[in-house]
């Protein structure tokens, strides 16, 4: 038995990682304009359940603990074959979402009711890989990029177009506001508010250098306010740097939950980071952004779609070589030269204009 065309259940998969999995969530906004009427439930990897649990368009989120063996996913699969799905919506394309629909598809089978609808987002391997191997001389069609964002292939999977985009504005209105709006009012107050800044990445390969970051700060002469975690040295390092200079700031990377950031984020005039998720939470809630790429490039697909956003990486020949940088070839003080030989001038002028561009009439502004 299925449920009724106007109300159909629908299944989406996508576990991790945040910046993925925050591109990933057009596809609910392509749901919510274009079948306003279906229950949509979401499998998402317990440690992001919090990103999508306060979501009204969702109807439920399903949170799995990754580090749990097979026989847990085959229970959860099991589970959620009995909830009556009309069709899934994969945005993982892992070995784990292959078994879901294997199962799936051979109960469906063996109960006489056919095949269900099941839409895989693709890896697009081909075109990364050349893209990889062959850097600038692969053409622009070529690459991930020319058929969209990961967002944008998302949302067309929903059926949706380039007018859905992730929206996580009810990440920011379910957190309460008080502690991190004190700790920011005297970064506010000042006549051009404030930029947040996020120094340190998951790989040493994203990382721009703290040397860089300091000069580049000075340049633009804005309050900041430093994200990042505990494990963040670059965050320590750069707010020692900035503790002999002129740039006020305030650290949010000692005890700051992922919650916290997107609250400072939200209040912030943009953020300048590597390419890590913040961007696209950023941009999720709103917000312009600055991103710094090295190793990895924006026409893999992982882009900010913002059109008020911008991009900036070096000319180094061997761009692209990896989604991490750990497939460079270099040694010593030169591994990860892309990040080096982007200078500090050249960031601090891109994120003026940006701040000039928000501070013309009718741009939107930070709530105060």
């Amino acid at each position: 038995m299925t449920n009724s065309i106007d109300h159909p259940r629908i299944l989406i998969f996508r576990l991790s990682s945040l910046g993925d999995l925050i591109l990933c969530s057009s596809a609910i906004s392509a749901l919510a304009r274009l079948r306003p009427g279906a229950k949509v439930d979401w499998v998402v990897g317990s440690g992001f359940f919090d990103l999508l649990k306060s979501d009204s368009r969702l109807h439920r989120v399903i949170p799995f603990d990754r580090s749990l063996g097979f026989s847990e996913w085959h229970s959860l699969c099991r589970s959620l074959f009995e909830s009556n799905y009309d069709e899934v919506i994969d945005l993982h394309g892992s070995l784990r979402t292959r078994y879901a629909m294997l199962y799936f598809q051979a109960r469906r089978l063996l109960s006489g009711r056919g095949m269900m609808p099941w839409r895989r987002l693709g890896k697009m391997r081909i075109r990364r890989v050349g893209f990889f191997i062959f850097k600038s001389l692969w053409p622009e069609k070529f690459r991930p990029s020319a058929r969209g964002g990961i967002g944008m292939r998302a949302s067309a999977l929903a059926d949706g177009d380039t007018r859905d985009h992730p929206n996580l504005s009810h990440f920011i209105d379910a957190q309460p506001s008080g502690r991190i709006d004190e700790l920011l009012r005297p970064l506010r107050e000042g006549p051009r508010g404030f930029i947040a800044v996020m120094p340190s990445s998951a790989w040493p390969g994203k990382r721009w250098p703290v040397s860089h970051w300091s000069k580049a700060l000075e340049m633009v002469g804005v309050p900041v306010a430093i994200l990042g975690a505990p494990q963040d040295s670059e965050c320590f390092e750069l707010e020692k740097a900035l503790s002999g200079s002129s740039v006020s700031f305030v650290s949010f990377f000692r005890d700051s939950s992922l919650q916290d950031s997107a609250r400072v984020i939200s209040l912030a005039k943009l953020i300048v980071a590597n390419d890590t998720g913040l961007v696209h939470l950023a941009e999720a809630i709103g917000k312009s952004a600055v991103v710094i790429f090295g190793p990895t490039h924006p026409d893999l697909g992982f882009g900010p779609w913002r059109a008020s956003s911008q991009s900036l990486g070096s000319n180094l020949w061997c761009r692209p070589c990896s989604k991490d940088g750990t497939a460079c070839f270099r040694g010593g003080a030169r591994r990860f030269l892309c990040m080096g030989l982007l200078k500090p001038e050249t960031v601090a002028e891109s994120v003026k204009r940006s701040l000039a561009f928000l501070d013309e009439p009718g741009v939107a502004r930070p709530s105060q």
